[in-house]
């Protein structure tokens, strides 16, 4: 369910049932005013204000700055295995997270513990895989990699998603995001292709982009050719559909005779 912003008396409310008590209305004034009664980020708030470290200290100013402090207690191992995770997306398969980090199986199954007990991540129960408790703390995890070390991990997930045999599509984001454009290049066109076969023409124009920005500075002048067509005709495809479930929605019945 989509939960509304809190007032002040909410916020108060929120945090008397989480700590079991009543906390100083100054907290509870700084925590409203730089969470905008928003309750992921009155919870990450709140997190923060009540560590006892961090005690007479000016609360972060932002979400982002709340994540990270909270991500500053953790052992090494779990924030390195957090900013692993991140790489992945909001969501994380464990074998994949486990080929993609130097530690052992035993390693990880610790660090996540130490993640989900800590609020980071919880696990989605259909199946060994992972998700952050939300977009925003998965973000904020992802922008605090150093820029070499992100590129190293897109890299990594690239090598095990092709060993895994995951989608093209997948392949090809984390190549392009690892700097490696050649390998990007070649996963996104096959993956436009696929995504042409399913008539999926939206994701089909963003593939043939991807493969336009990632080609090859001497690519042939036929082979550039081509990828242009082929994107311009589903860039037309994809006008064309949005067109007919336009006609279509707003299409007046005739009256019965």
């Amino acid at each position: 369910m989509r939960l509304t912003r809190l007032d002040a008396d909410g916020t108060a409310a929120m945090a008397t049932a989480i700590f079991q008590g009543v906390l100083p209305e100054a907290v509870i004034h700084d925590v409203f005013v730089r969470s905008d009664g928003i309750p992921l980020h009155v919870e990450e708030f709140l997190a923060i204000a009540t560590n006892p470290a961090a005690t007479n200290r000016a609360l972060p100013d932002t979400l982002a700055d709340a994540v990270l402090a909270r991500a500053q207690v953790l052992s090494p191992a779990a924030r390195a295995l957090a900013g692993a995770a991140s790489v992945i997306g909001r969501s994380f398969d464990l074998d994949l997270l486990t080929a993609i980090t130097d530690g052992t199986p035993d390693d990880t199954d610790a660090a996540l513990r130490e993640l989900d007990d800590r609020f980071f991540v919880q696990p989605r129960g259909d199946h060994p895989s992972y998700d952050f408790r939300h977009a925003l703390i998965r973000d904020a995890l992802y922008a605090d990699l150093p820029p070499h070390r992100r590129r190293d991990l897109h890299a990594r997930v690239a090598g095990a998603a092709v060993m895994a045999g995951l989608r093209e599509a997948v392949v090809s984001d984390h190549y392009e995001r690892a700097g490696r454009p050649a390998e990007a290049h070649r996963h996104a066109l096959a993956a436009a292709v696929e995504a042409v076969a399913m008539s999926s023409h939206r994701e089909a124009v963003e593939l043939y982009r991807r493969a336009q920005r990632t080609a090859p500075i001497d690519i042939p002048g036929a082979d550039r050719a081509t990828l242009l067509a082929a994107l311009a005709g589903e860039l037309g495809a994809g006008r064309r559909t949005e067109i007919a479930v336009w006609a279509k929605d707003h299409a007046q019945p005739t009256d019965a005779v």
